[in-house]
């Protein structure tokens, strides 16, 4: 049974590695076609009237953010019923190749650098999807409706990184003050940094 859970563990890895994926090409697409005032949102195959595509891109995100949300609920289940292969379980974890890996932990100089860029990376890129879709759901006629996802998004956000601050406390007892340190310095930088790059309606 243990080594169902430890199999199970590295499929959800594999998961949210996807899922972060799709969140990166919707994001560069959409913020691009954004910021360059385009008619239209190209995304993959799909084409968006830039009327309605902050409704549409805070749609999909937040449907991509509660997909993430919903795979760390099943790591953090996962975890903590792993029983005698728990050491195991947060070897494949923390040297799992998802790139955005915030649980990522090794050794060596580079380590303080190499081990926290993923989560750095994935707190940008929730802020960017945030101020990405804020800024176009402006273009639309109801308003309402991106406020209204904005506040889903928020929310489902702010869970998806408790959870992974209580997995890292779990998981990463030698950096989890580094971690969660980063966590804050992100706040700001992302609330208010990311916000120069969309010029104003």
């Amino acid at each position: 049974m243990e080594e169902l859970f430890l199999a199970a563990i590295s499929s959800t890895l594999d998961a949210l590695d996807k899922t972060t994926s799709w969140i990166v090409v919707a994001l560069l697409a959409t913020a691009v076609s954004g910021i360059q005032r385009d008619k239209k949102i190209v995304v993959g195959d799909f084409e968006i009237s830039s009327k309605y595509a902050g409704v549409v891109t805070f749609a999909i995100l937040c449907g991509l953010n509660f997909e993430i949300l919903r795979l760390l609920q099943n790591l953090f289940f996962l975890l903590a019923n792993v029983g005698s292969k728990f050491e195991s379980a947060k070897i494949i974890i923390v040297t799992h190749p998802w790139i955005l890996n915030p649980f990522a932990q090794t050794s060596g100089i580079l380590s303080p650098f190499t081990d926290n860029l993923g989560l750095a990376f994935l707190l940008l890129i929730w802020w960017l999807g945030f101020h990405t879709g804020f800024f176009l759901h402006q273009t639309t006629k109801r308003v309402w409706i991106g406020y209204l996802l904005s506040t889903i998004y928020l929310v489902l956000g702010l869970v998806s990184m408790i959870t992974i601050m209580s997995l890292i406390a779990q998981i990463n007892e030698a950096t989890a003050i580094i971690k969660q340190a980063l966590l804050f310095i992100a706040i700001p930088i992302g609330a208010f940094g990311l916000r120069v790059f969309f010029p104003k309606k």
